[in-house]
């Protein structure tokens, strides 16, 4: 791993530390950080060969067909969406969002994270109803119908 990648993934353990209240993040064996909200379960990384990139995404359905009717409906969803995206891959239906690893503050991490929860909370339950596979990303009634207080900010598992 390059020193670039060594000094985002501290930015990323930092954020991660101040948005959770965690004592230290750590990443699985594939570099990824396992998080928690009251609306769900997401993960985040950091990635890149060039500048270091920041992902933040959450596996809505495992097991999921790929068909045209799936990927016509997640390109539907993609043309509603600004920052984050919906995607099919290797049977998982992901939603995800980037950005630039060392431009990245505290507060715009917690906004990705707020984003990728609140677009899955939105947009999953109908897809997996519609699309099958296995929920992965299960939210709780009453993370659907109000924002996040202060006290439901991610937690680090």
């Amino acid at each position: 791993m390059s020193q670039h990648l060594d000094v985002a993934r501290s930015h990323l353990e930092t954020m991660i530390e101040r948005v959770t209240g965690s004592e230290k993040a750590v990443h699985d064996h594939d570099g990824n950080y396992h998080l928690d909200t009251p609306a769900g379960r997401f993960f985040t990384r950091v990635v890149g060969s060039g500048p270091p990139i920041l992902q933040v995404w959450a596996v809505i359905s495992d097991g999921v067909e790929c068909s045209e009717a799936l990927l016509t409906e997640l390109n539907a969803i993609n043309c509603r969406l600004s920052f984050t995206r919906i995607i099919w891959i290797d049977g998982q239906i992901l939603m995800e969002t980037n950005a630039l690893a060392f431009d990245t503050t505290t507060t715009e991490f917690d906004m990705m994270c707020d984003e990728v929860a609140s677009t899955s909370a939105a947009f999953g339950p109908d897809l997996v109803a519609t699309f099958g596979g296995r929920p992965v990303f299960v939210v709780e009634e009453s993370a659907r119908q109000e924002p996040p207080s202060q006290s439901q900010r991610p937690g680090y598992l």
